[in-house]
């Protein structure tokens, strides 16, 4: 059983449960094949891989984001705006990995760069079609503070029968007797999170510090 608070933001309520990833560079891609078509796509990196001041340099592009002739890229780039600690932080998660051979194209050009702690992450999978309705406000926020690692599980639909589930969460917690580091323990607590809520409508983001 691990130590962790948990506050239920919505209604101001906290009670006890007793129970450094480095920086990443996101990168928005545009790609022109050699038929003229141009394509968004998407990549990520470690910051210190990608020095803003070589973006522009394709020689560089190639040996960076290249690997064997390929480039393997991300189609989708989503966004998640929400309150961390005290500040307002983007969440950024892309998803749906592909790939195609350099040969095929003709110029590889960096349209933006998101640097985001490599620690901090969206615990499941959204879609672009998912900003529907998480571009909206939540109805709750529920804090699970650890540790080394902090979740935040934002509800924007299905209040009670979201709130019943976190019952299972609650009992994981309490019932739990992993042996090991917290770190270990937290992702274990993320993977639980991830199925609990796998078809809610609700965002769950984590960090952690190592």
């Amino acid at each position: 059983m691990k130590n962790l608070v948990i506050i239920i933001l919505s209604l101001f309520t906290t009670y006890p449960i007793f129970a450094d990833g480095g920086m990443m560079a996101l990168i928005q891609l545009k790609i022109t094949y050699k038929t003229g078509v141009i394509d968004t796509v998407y990549k990520s990196s470690p910051d210190y891989l990608f020095p803003e001041d070589s973006i522009k340099n394709q020689d560089f592009l190639k040996r960076i984001l290249l690997v064997e002739g390929t480039l393997n890229y991300y189609s989708e780039w989503i966004p998640f705006t929400c309150q961390f600690y005290d500040d307002t932080i983007e969440v950024i998660e892309i998803q749906h990995p592909d790939k195609i051979e350099f040969s095929l194209l003709t110029k590889i050009e960096v349209i933006k760069i998101h640097y985001q702690q490599g620690s901090i992450g969206i615990v499941h999978t959204l879609s672009e079609s998912d900003s529907v309705w998480f571009n909206s406000k939540p109805i709750k926020t529920i804090k699970l503070i650890g540790d080394m690692c902090d979740f935040r599980i934002y509800i924007f639909a299905n209040e009670d029968k979201v709130t019943v589930k976190f019952e299972e969460v609650k009992a994981f917690i309490e019932n739990d007797d992993t042996e090991g580091n917290d770190l270990e323990w937290s992702q274990k607590l993320r993977k639980k999170l991830e199925t609990i809520f796998k078809d809610e409508r609700v965002v769950i983001v984590n960090i952690c510090t190592c």
